[in-house]
């Protein structure tokens, strides 16, 4: 039987293969022969999965607050990226590939952390609180991290950490309803060229 945990997906950018996570798997699978390639099982239920590094590795979010990169080929691990502070005390929600392959996007429900994956690190850290976050989007460019969160959208320059923008919600929407929070960041960032990375968060 499968543990309760949250499921997510993340088509590989060449389309031909896709990842799923449920409870404590990760999952490979050829998409053109309904094959599973490899399977990759942690200790801990995944929160989110997503293709990175051009689709030469995957990574996962755990609810022990664990970030990890996989191989896509052989599933050995390849790197671990770790909190530190009060970022640890609680596990991220979901997470963002960039288009250059060498940074992610994390989110909890105080904010966002982008990640340098190559060297391990956190390169900025994003804080929404006390409103709190239910997706994020990365635009096509990478230039671009934007969060959904209670209050409405807020917009940094993903290569500074700088705020550029906090874009209330419309009075007329009851949030956090997961329809309308996509219809709220749809409006926003479309004029910003976003078309790929999306994450959400499951809301009560």
């Amino acid at each position: 039987a499968v543990d309760e945990g949250r499921a997510d997906a993340s088509i590989f950018p060449a389309g031909d293969r896709v990842v799923t996570a449920v409870a404590e798997w990760t999952l490979i699978w050829d998409v053109g022969k309904c094959q599973l390639l490899q399977e990759i099982r942690q200790a801990a239920n995944i929160t989110a999965v997503v293709a990175v590094d051009e689709g030469r590795a995957v990574a996962t979010c755990t609810q022990t607050g664990h970030t990890r990169i996989w191989d896509a080929l052989s599933g050995g691990r390849r790197q671990t990226l770790m909190q530190s502070g009060w970022w640890s005390i609680d596990f991220f929600d979901g997470l963002v590939a960039f288009p250059d392959g060498g940074r992610i996007a994390t989110f909890h429900d105080m904010g966002v952390v982008i990640w340098d994956t190559l060297s391990e690190t956190a390169l900025h850290r994003l804080f929404t609180v006390p409103a709190r976050t239910f997706g994020i989007v990365v635009s096509s460019s990478g230039d671009l991290v934007a969060a959904c969160c209670s209050t409405g959208v807020r917009v940094w320059d993903a290569r500074t950490g700088a705020p550029l923008e906090i874009l209330p919600a419309p009075p007329a929407i009851a949030l956090p309803d997961l329809c309308l929070v996509a219809l709220v960041v749809g409006r926003v960032l479309d004029p910003l060229g976003v078309d790929r990375g999306i994450s959400w968060r499951e809301l009560p």
